[in-house]
């Protein structure tokens, strides 16, 4: 299995063990940080061979000189969740994940920041990005690879099951909305019976 496949697959493990042991604070409705702050707290012990990092606001060259994250000219730029490396600069960069409830669909700036963030040709090229979509009774995922959605999936917890449904995206897929996502996999859902 390559490193971009663990990455997911480890990801996906800690979303599942998030929602089996935390969904209440999804019903409860807590804000994204805070949700966010509980799945790396997760995330840390699954990816216990890499550095897992929230809100992080930092970027470090090769020569681990430490400068603010910026993309396109807007210095505050920071990823929810990133999970990093021992190694030195963009080599470093492993998975980087931005969240959102379903609540908010204004995704418009995690877009780009996942563009921009798993872009080959740009400065900070994870390997993996993950848009995740905390929804009450599953969860959505777009994965990024070289600066475009890769595949989407869902996942739904059924009693003590998970039902997962899973669709390998084009370059050219494009997305403004939770809402047409979940089109997206309705469309598919009907296909498949």
């Amino acid at each position: 299995m390559d490193v971009e496949d663990q990455l997911k697959d480890s990801f996906i493990k800690s979303v599942k063990e998030f929602y089996t042991n935390e969904q209440h604070l999804i019903k409860d409705d807590l804000c994204e940080r805070a949700l966010v702050f509980r799945l790396g707290l997760i995330m840390s012990r699954n990816f216990h061979e890499y550095s897992v990092y929230s809100e992080y606001n930092r970027a470090h060259d090769a020569e681990d000189h430490s400068g603010y994250k910026e993309i396109q000219g807007q210095i505050y730029t920071y990823p929810d969740i990133i999970v990093v490396s021992g190694e030195q600069g963009a080599a470093a960069n492993m998975l980087v994940v931005e969240a959102k409830k379903m609540k908010n669909n204004d995704i418009r700036t995690d877009l780009e920041k996942l563009f921009w963030f798993t872009s080959g040709s740009y400065t900070y090229r994870y390997k993996v990005g993950a848009h995740l979509f905390f929804l009450e009774n599953c969860f959505i995922v777009v994965f990024y690879m070289n600066g475009r959605p890769n595949s989407l999936q869902k996942y739904t917890l059924t009693e003590s099951l998970w039902e997962d449904i899973s669709v390998d995206l084009n370059d050219y897929y494009y997305y403004s909305s939770i809402d047409v996502l979940l089109e997206e996999l309705t469309s598919r859902e009907g296909q498949d019976e």
